[in-house]
């Protein structure tokens, strides 16, 4: 594509399994326009819950972990903010990973469904809580010229 195509960009858990992460930031920021979006999500290395994965997998004794590349929130932030400007970073599934969470919404009652959202949405505002959910989410205009 050509250099300022797009008004936005949604890239989501796909960071994590690249090699050269840093080289389709730069991408991104290459084939978006000036007032341009993007939207990046990957796996935060800190969360607890990426640590419970990484025991089941020792556990498991998995061959292999398909995540070749996991940030801590600041290495995150400091790879968005070389090419993109006003980056913010959020997080979510702190409970609950992705898609589990979306899938216990079909399987369990209505109650306990609203229950794990309530929770969810608490976890994202407490201070202390907020950088431990699994998923981060950088919000960014671009890119920085």
């Amino acid at each position: 594509f050509a250099d300022g195509t797009f008004d936005a960009v949604l890239m989501t858990e796909v960071l994590e399994h690249l090699i050269d992460y840093p080289r389709s930031l730069e991408e991104i920021v290459r084939v978006l326009k000036p007032e341009g979006r993007a939207v990046i999500t990957t796996p935060s290395r800190l969360s607890p819950l990426n640590a419970a994965f990484h025991w089941k997998a020792r556990r498991r004794r998995y061959a292999f972990h398909e995540h070749v590349t996991e940030l801590s929130p600041g290495e995150f932030l400091e790879a968005m903010r070389r090419g993109f400007r006003d980056v913010e970073l959020s997080f979510a599934n702190f409970l609950v990973p992705y898609p589990l969470d979306v899938l216990a919404e079909k399987v369990v009652s209505h109650r306990a469904a609203r229950a794990l959202k309530w929770m969810e949405r608490t976890c994202q505002r407490l201070p202390l809580v907020q950088r431990a959910g699994w998923t981060m989410i950088a919000t960014a205009k671009g890119p920085r010229r």
